[in-house]
């Protein structure tokens, strides 16, 4: 499925941004009370998962460079970190928040 959804050759990280994005719309779209949440969930999971990059980075120095096939991504950096983890995190965030409350059933009164 994943070569009829995306027929272009990219690199894996963007169609994953792109279905966890696509996904968090959908969770909004099926359930509107979502929204505020998706986004909180966004916000604090990239907070979360730029702390732990921060503290890769600190632990080990040019650990992202070395790791990491930059060459391979957009070369758009923030800081140290390439502007796709951090999309990652985002969406991730935001669709995982929907999910968990899709499977819990909750509701924001």
């Amino acid at each position: 499925m994943p070569f009829v959804a995306f027929p272009v050759p990219w690199n894996p990280i963007y169609p994953a941004i792109l279905a966890l994005f696509l996904g968090a719309v959908a969770a909004i779209l099926c359930r509107p009370d979502l929204k505020r949440k998706s986004w909180i969930g966004g916000v604090l999971f990239l907070g979360y998962y730029a702390i732990f990059l921060a503290g890769l980075e600190w632990s080990a120095p040019g650990y992202i460079e070395r790791v990491w096939n930059l060459d391979a991504l957009s070369g758009i950096v923030i800081s140290f970190m390439p502007i796709e983890e951090l999309l990652f995190a985002i969406a991730f965030g935001m669709c995982w928040s929907g999910v968990y409350e899709h499977f819990t059933w909750r509701r924001v009164e």
